[in-house]
Order: structure tokens, then sequence, then C-alpha cells
């Protein structure tokens, strides 16, 4: 029998909820490609797969290890050379040329966003909601960065166990020492 994508998304939302499942992509010999909505729904379906008109029906995860990123309100004086030089320091990989978004697609202004794809390392759970960057080599200042799958992690040393507030490397900006409570 066919197994119809209708038959695929009910069944998992049976399991994860109505509207659970974004996207359903046949591929080829009667596989899918499924998309979650949100990330903790495919532990739910991958341990004991699904169970289709009588079948057993193994489900098998696919995680990209790309994200898509996007820096907020950014300088147009803060270079992608500096861009790549931070995101380079973490141990992040960017893979597509840096983006500078216009205002409309009739315009050449610069809206202040950048948007590129980045490989994260295995070592790194996300990048921090803030970053700073310096302006004209002089002045610094912090960005909004966002991008796909991303989860809180401290600014200092990238762990996703605390924030920079509790991270045991936080150092004093006046003496050096480190601060403890």
């Amino acid at each position: 029998k066919v197994i119809t994508p209708e038959l695929v998304i009910d069944e998992i939302e049976k399991k994860c909820g109505v509207g659970s499942v974004l996207a359903c992509v046949p591929k080829n010999d009667n596989n899918y490609e499924v998309v979650m909505r949100e990330r903790r729904n495919v532990g739910e379906i991958s341990g004991d797969g699904l169970f289709i008109q009588g079948k057993s029906i193994s489900v098998n995860e696919l995680v990209s290890v790309f994200r898509i990123v996007s820096i907020f309100n950014m300088s147009m004086y803060v270079t992608d050379e500096e861009i790549i030089d931070r995101f380079d320091r973490m141990g992040v990989e960017i893979v597509t040329d840096i983006r500078k978004r216009k205002m409309s697609s009739r315009s050449n202004v610069y809206d202040g966003t950048r948007v590129f794809k980045v490989k994260l390392p295995p070592t790194l759970a996300s990048i921090p909601y803030s970053m700073k960057f310096t302006v004209s080599g002089k002045e610094t200042a912090y960005y909004r960065v966002i991008h796909n799958d991303q989860v809180k992690v401290c600014s200092g040393c990238y762990s996703a166990e605390h924030l920079y507030k509790d991270c045991p490397e936080f150092k004093c900006f006046k003496c050096g020492q480190q601060v403890s409570e």
C-alpha cells in the first residue's frame, strides 16, 4: 500500500500535536522529508518511529550543521573582514558571502542587516544573541544576532549551561581578576 503524505502528517500530529509539522516532502522510494515546528518534537517520533496502516515506519533524524545568521542595525563601517575574524575566533565557519540587505528591491540603500550562512563547530550550541564589533577601528558597539535553532548561550565562553553574568570565566574589566560571588 502507498503511504500518503496525509497519513504521515496525521500520525505525527497524533504524537506531537496539531500543527507540529511544517513540511512533508515526498522523496524517492516512498520516503518523506518532514520538518517539525519544534526541535523537541523530533525526539518524540525518532525513538519508536511511526506505525501507519499496520506497518512500522522508521524515522531518521536529519540535522543541518548550517545556520542562516542575521545581524541587525549594524553600522556600514563594520567591515566584512571584522565579521569574518570575529566568527573565526569562535570557531564558526562562514560558508557564503556576507550580504548587506537593501531597504527595497528598487533601492541601493543599506538597511543595517547583514545575512550569511555559517557552519557551527560541534562544540558550539549556538551563537550569542548579542555580539560586540569595532566600528571604524575605534569604538565598539553591540549588535543583535539571530539564527535558526538559536538557544541562549554565554557571550563570554559560549556555554549553553549558563549566561555571561554567571560565567566562571568572567573577569573584572578594571583589574582583570576572576570575579567570584
